[in-house]
């Protein structure tokens, strides 16, 4: 699995996903033994139907990703968000998760067996692994 940077957005995370990055080892020519480097890059050349992102909310010098949109574009094609996945780590052997989905009528929040309505804006706030459509 591919990993980009902790962004500003997701926008700019999808667009850095997809830039060029160099190759971590010095690749060896087998006919006359000179390294030299080389760059990759990742390009979605069919997209699904369903795009599901996997977020982690800090980077290592603990900048946030934040989104304040509920949809992304990836190669022309609009995703619209349509739920949330959050993880709760409450101690090092129990951890929780919490479905936010929405709904023609609105958000609602699973937590376990309790379902209550949720705000779209508290919702966005929230992402760290969400999925589009």
């Amino acid at each position: 699995m591919a990993q980009v940077p902790v962004s500003s957005s997701i926008q700019r995370s999808v667009e850095e996903f997809e830039g060029w990055s160099e190759i971590d080892k010095e690749l060896y020519c087998p006919s006359c033994s000179v390294g030299t480097t080389a760059e990759q890059r990742i390009v979605f050349h069919t997209l699904p139907n369903i795009f599901i992102l996997h977020l982690l909310r800090f980077g290592d010098d603990e900048t946030r990703s934040t989104h304040t949109n509920d949809s992304v574009i990836v190669n022309g094609c609009t995703y619209d968000l349509y739920s949330i996945i959050l993880h709760k780590q409450l101690t090092e052997e129990f951890a929780h998760y919490v479905a936010h989905i929405k709904h023609p009528d609105g958000w609602y929040r699973f937590d376990d067996r309790q379902v209550s309505a949720d705000s779209p804006a508290r919702c966005i706030s929230l992402i760290v692994h969400c999925a589009f459509s």
